[in-house]
């Protein structure tokens, strides 16, 4: 009889794991020239893919997030919007990251490169069937934007947004904003750090119990991104 359990046991085991082995394969092309996929999000059952895109006709940049159903089946896309002003100086809108509220709406961050707007932060926000609500931008007068950061994170209420990034002036600053769910500033800092140089390029940021945040940065006293 303990054979035949044993058995039993061997048999659900396997079965087991073949059917955690059995699952669905996707490929998706958004048609443009070029496009990578940044970040990936399961939510409420479904996925979403932050998608990083060029193409070689205006307009150039055309990052979107993705939303594909539990399946791997594609629902919709939500492209980002950059101020129009902005295009004839623009080179590139760099996506960063994206988070998803708690309700279900979605903030995409990016910055840019160009001659003259260099890294602005940029906001877009779109609510739970991809509609764009808003965009803004960010920035503080005087300071440059590092265009290789990235750091984005809810804030307590889950509804607004705590962003962060660095300058480029070698002065080592770092910079951190709050908003609420519409965009408005409820608080920014700009804080003087000991780095060598200026903040090198991963920049992640975290809410913590308390509601306090930590941020983690690269502060180039030894080289290859070897030291925080």
């Amino acid at each position: 009889m303990s054979k035949i359990i044993v058995s039993l046991i061997v048999a659900l085991l396997l079965s087991a794991n073949a059917g955690a082995q059995c699952g669905w394969f996707r490929t998706f092309d958004a048609a443009n020239e070029a496009e990578v996929p940044y970040k990936i999000i399961d939510f409420e059952n479904n996925y979403f893919v932050l998608l990083s895109a060029t193409s070689n006709f205006p307009p150039t940049t055309r990052n979107a997030i993705l939303k594909f159903d539990d399946q791997g089946d594609y629902l919709w896309r939500a492209a980002a919007t950059y101020p129009i002003e902005s295009w004839a100086d623009v080179l590139f809108y760099f996506p960063k990251d994206f988070v998803i509220a708690k309700d279900s709406s979605m903030y995409f961050f990016s910055n840019s490169q160009s001659w003259d707007m260099e890294g602005v932060f940029l906001i877009n926000k779109f609510d739970k069937n991809g509609n764009l609500l808003w965009y803004k931008t960010y920035g503080v007068s005087g300071k440059n934007f590092y265009s290789g950061f990235r750091g984005l994170c809810l804030a307590s209420d889950s509804l607004g947004l705590v962003m962060t990034g660095n300058t480029e002036s070698g002065d080592g600053d770092y910079i951190i904003y709050q908003i609420d769910s519409s965009g408005e500033i409820i608080w920014d800092h700009v804080t003087d750090v000991p780095v060598f140089g200026y903040v090198g390029n991963t920049t992640p940021t975290v809410r913590m119990p308390d509601n306090s945040y930590k941020t983690a940065y690269d502060n180039r006293v030894l080289l290859d991104y070897r030291d925080y």
